[in-house]
């Protein structure tokens, strides 16, 4: 049964969670909250040490008296090294300057150091960016993070990575990954080999989604397209093995369906669904798809088919042949219109 973790002087909120479990087999589960002793949103983590049964009380990460909260709709990330540090990534909100912080912790999440500012140039933005850090650690317990920011002054989105020791207290230098191959990218995605030399950031992009890899400790990296067809909504996930590989996950369109798709060594596969038409809606006419979505059309055997744009401007599903059944999906909403056309 599911358990709730959270408990003490929250409001009644938690969100933007992520979790992450040691090598000695310990849990941190880490999100954006309110404390009812002081205004605004902080980041709040939760730990246990008998493999999920139960749970700490909250402990802010950003304490108290660090001058700073934390972007209220923005995602968290939290690692924990070889060594039991535990590092959370996450966008802080000082006076709606939402750079990226890390704040690490050396006695297993019980307590943390100052938040360290990781992002070089400020980004001020009076509302909320909606996207978070990612965070790994390499064998030697070297933090190395990675997200998106559109910092003041600059003009597109880019997404950065930077690595620091936990001990560090100064900005690390910031890495550019995706400026010159790609425009609009966000939601990066990190991962990081056990000796730290092959970094691989996957993120979307207006061109597909791209992976940009390193493979000399995060000095250099080199960006290439993945999936061409996926632009937005990725929620793309990584692995790095012990040998160095990386396995991604990801959702991925094709043909008019969502699927989970999942690349590792040097092949990629789309796992998609079997095609199970449902009982369709026996009606007379042509099948009317209003506004301008993009739509995809098949007869119920799965085979494409045409549509048509009546005098009206109206877009309609159009069946190969009299007495054919088709199924109409319009893609920008996933809404799915089903049609009998009778002979």
């Amino acid at each position: 049964a599911a358990v709730a973790i959270y408990s003490g002087p929250q409001a009644p909120m938690q969100d933007f969670s992520s979790m992450a479990a040691g090598t000695d087999g310990n849990l941190v589960v880490v999100s954006v909250s309110s404390d009812a002793t002081e205004s605004g949103t902080h980041i709040f983590l939760v730990r246990s040490t008998d493999h999920g049964a139960n749970w700490s009380s909250p402990i802010r990460v950003n304490r108290k008296g660090w001058i700073g909260k934390a972007c209220e709709c923005c995602m968290t990330s939290v690692a924990i090294a070889p060594d039991g540090t535990v590092g959370v990534a996450f966008r802080a909100n000082r006076s709606n300057i939402r750079d990226v912080h890390a704040a690490f912790s050396t006695d297993g999440g019980l307590t943390f150091a100052d938040p360290v500012r990781i992002q070089d140039m400020p980004w001020t933005v009076d509302g909320c960016p909606s996207t978070g850090p990612s965070i790994a650690f390499d064998g030697n317990s070297k933090a190395h993070i990675s997200w998106r920011d559109f910092r003041d002054g600059a003009t597109q989105a880019v997404v950065w990575y930077a690595s620091i020791l936990s001990t560090g207290t100064t900005t690390p230098q910031n890495v550019d990954l995706s400026s010159l191959a790609a425009s609009d990218s966000d939601y990066p995605a990190i991962t990081v080999s056990p000796d730290g030399q092959k970094i691989t950031v996957t993120h979307e992009s207006t061109n597909g989604l791209r992976a940009a890899v390193s493979v000399d400790g995060g000095n250099t990296f080199t960006s290439s397209v993945i999936d061409e067809l996926v632009k937005q909504n990725s929620s793309v996930h990584g692995v790095s093995l012990d040998d160095g590989r990386v396995v991604l996950a990801w959702m991925s369109g094709r043909d008019g369906s969502f699927d989970v798709a999942f690349s590792g060594l040097l092949t990629s596969t789309v796992l998609q669904d079997p095609f199970q038409p449902p009982t369709p809606k026996h009606v007379v006419g042509w099948l009317p798809i209003q506004g301008n979505d993009d739509v995809v059309a098949y007869d119920l055997s799965g085979r494409q088919i045409g549509v048509i744009i009546d005098s009206f401007g109206r877009k309609r599903a159009r069946p190969d042949c009299r007495g054919a059944a088709i199924m109409a999906i319009v893609s920008s909403n996933h809404q799915h219109f089903h049609l009998v056309i009778p002979e």
